[in-house]
């Protein structure tokens, strides 16, 4: 997850440059950005079971509708910071969705450059050090608590 994290942040950095501005390039690296992406949503949902498994043996029981709704709760909650920034950036910035690339104001298209990748670049970047500071599972404990769940006959 940590892998496929960084690498959506090392492709969505460039768009954030006021230098990339052709589609072809932003087409190159969102490209590159949504193969990352893919990577991590494969990952996601092991990844998740195996958390789930380490509070089952924790408290002795499944309570795995519980996690689904905290996962729906912070998927929303990202729709809305998304939205939020928008309008924010957006406010700060001056754009006008009047106006053409020509007559943007140079300010306008750096929000955009802003929302587009400095913004989710820098929560990417975020997300994977709290994700490595709080993550405890290792290969060798995924493998005992399967054992441990066996035994639980859960």
């Amino acid at each position: 997850m940590m892998v496929t994290a960084l690498l959506m942040a090392a492709f969505a950095f460039p768009v954030g440059l006021p230098k990339v501005e052709t589609a072809t390039l932003i087409s190159i690296f969102i490209f590159l950005f949504g193969i990352a992406f893919g990577g991590y949503w494969m990952i996601m949902t092991p990844a998740l079971a195996d958390v789930i498994d380490e509070i089952v043996i924790d408290s002795g029981h499944r309570n795995d509708g519980i996690y689904m709704g905290f996962r729906a709760f912070f998927g929303r909650l990202a729709f809305a910071v998304q939205a939020l920034s928008f309008w924010a950036i957006h406010l700060i910035t001056g754009f006008d969705p009047e106006l053409n690339s020509e007559t943007m104001p140079e300010l306008a298209k750096l929000g955009i450059h802003i929302h587009m990748a400095i913004v989710p670049v820098c929560l990417l970047i975020l997300g994977v050090i709290v994700f490595w500071r709080i993550n405890t599972l290792t290969p060798e404990i995924v493998k005992q608590n399967k054992e441990k769940l066996r035994e639980m006959e859960l």
